[in-house]
Order: C-alpha cells, then structure tokens, then sequence
C-alpha cells in the first residue's frame, strides 16, 4: 500500500499492521522475524511511515518518529529520519525538512557526547 500514493495507503498499512500484529501474537511461529511477540519493529515502525508519507500525512510521520524516540528499545535508523524527511519534502515543506536533519544530528551529537562521559569500566 505504502508504494502505491493513493490518499489512503498509511491508514491502510496502519489496519494491515494492527492484523499483522494480532496474528504474530496468535501464531508467533509465523511472524517471529518480522514482529517478534507482536510488538513492532524497526521495521514495521518504517514502513508505517513510508505509508503516511507517501500518501502526504508528514504529520503522521512526525508523530510516528516521535513515539519513536521515546521508546527505550527501539531506536530511529538514518532510513527511519530519511523516510519522515522525504515526507516532509513531498509535502513541499522543506523548512520541516531542514530542522528534522537538525534534530538527528543534535541527537546524534549528545548521545556522542553522553558515550564520552560514561567511565569505562573494569574488566572482571
């Protein structure tokens, strides 16, 4: 669905993914790749927001990478950002576009920095 630009593809991926999710619980030997234990994953997280943007939600997107990012398991990829940039850019909202790289970097930059702080530690 997310490939195809019809105005309802990410609503569409959104109820395929539910349906995905409640088979993976039912049936986890089926799905325990794509959705182990019916939870999302990176990937499904991805391809959510390639629907949403390819059918010109970038909101949709945004809110997406926002649950994202405060997830304490699962993390954005560079794929995951460049896939709400696009979103924004099919919008035609490239100042949206501009600050999304701005917030990875600045997110980037303080998980380097908060590595750097940490001590190593000792080998037991």
């Amino acid at each position: 669905y997310s490939k195809s630009g019809h105005h309802r593809s990410g609503p569409q991926c959104e109820t395929l993914f539910a349906r995905i999710a409640k088979i993976s619980r039912e049936f986890p030997h089926l799905s325990e790749d794509f959705m182990p234990g019916g939870q999302h994953t990176l990937y499904t997280y991805n391809a959510l927001i390639e629907g949403w943007g390819n059918c010109g939600h970038p909101q949709k997107c945004r809110d997406l990478l926002n649950l994202l990012l405060q997830d304490h398991e699962l993390q954005p990829s560079v794929i995951t950002w460049t896939l709400v940039v696009n979103a924004y850019a099919l919008a035609g909202l490239p100042r949206e576009c501009e600050a999304i790289v701005e917030e990875m970097q600045s997110l980037a930059q303080t998980k380097e920095d908060d590595n750097r702080k940490e001590p190593p530690t000792m080998p037991n």
